[in-house]
C-alpha cells in the first residue's frame, strides 16, 4: 500500500526530503520549508491536489501531493514565481513531477513542452465560458477582447456536450 500522511506528517516529510537534497530558497520572501498554512495555500491555488478525507475527516496526502510540494520548492529555489510554477505544474503526471524533484533534466524540459522555458514565452490565462466552465489557455501574449470572443464562440459545441452529459447545469 502506498504511503499516506496527515498534513503534519506531510510537512515533516517535505522538510526531511528538502534537508536531504539541500534545496534552499535564497530569498527572505520564500520559506525554505513550507508549513501547514503554506501547503493549504498551495492547495487553494491549485498547485497541490487536495487531501483525501477519510472516516474521521482527517485529510490524508499521498506521494503525488508530496511530489507537488517538493517540485514547488525546487522551482522556487531556481527563482521561479508561483504564477510561473502554476503554469509549469498544471496537469503534470506524477512521473514528470518526480523528474523535477529528482533534477532529471529531460523531464524538467518535458514539463514545459516548449523551449525556451514557459516563463519566458507563455502566460496562463483563464476564459470564463459559463459559471462552471473556465478554459485555461497558455498564450504567448495577453488575451485581448477579440481573442476572448473567438474562444467563447468556438466553445459552444463544448458547452452543449457538457450539458448533454449532465456535467453542468442547463441554461
Amino acid at each position: 500500500m502506498a504511503r499516506r500522511w496527515t498534513l503534519d506528517e506531510l510537512v515533516a516529510e517535505v522538510a526531511a526530503r528538502l534537508g536531504e537534497t539541500g534545496v534552499e530558497q535564497g530569498s527572505n520572501r520564500v520559506r525554505d520549508v513550507p508549513d501547514q498554512r503554506t501547503v493549504r495555500y498551495y492547495t487553494t491555488l491549485g498547485l497541490v491536489d487536495g487531501p483525501d478525507v477519510r472516516g474521521a475527516k482527517v485529510g490524508l496526502y499521498d506521494e503525488r501531493q508530496l511530489l507537488q510540494v517538493l517540485a514547488i520548492k525546487h522551482l522556487q529555489s531556481r527563482g521561479e514565481t508561483l504564477a510561473v510554477i502554476q503554469s509549469r505544474l498544471l496537469g503534470l503526471s506524477t512521473g514528470r513531477l518526480k523528474g523535477i524533484v529528482d533534477g532529471t533534466r529531460t523531464v524538467v524540459a518535458a514539463a514545459s513542452d516548449v523551449s525556451p522555458p514557459v516563463a519566458a514565452t507563455a502566460l496562463l490565462q483563464g476564459v470564463t465560458l459559463d459559471d462552471s466552465v473556465i478554459v485555461m489557455v497558455k498564450a504567448k501574449r495577453a488575451l485581448v477582447a477579440e481573442d476572448i470572443e473567438a474562444i467563447e464562440a468556438a466553445s459552444a459545441p463544448l458547452l452543449r456536450l457538457l450539458r448533454a452529459r449532465h456535467l453542468m447545469e442547463d441554461e
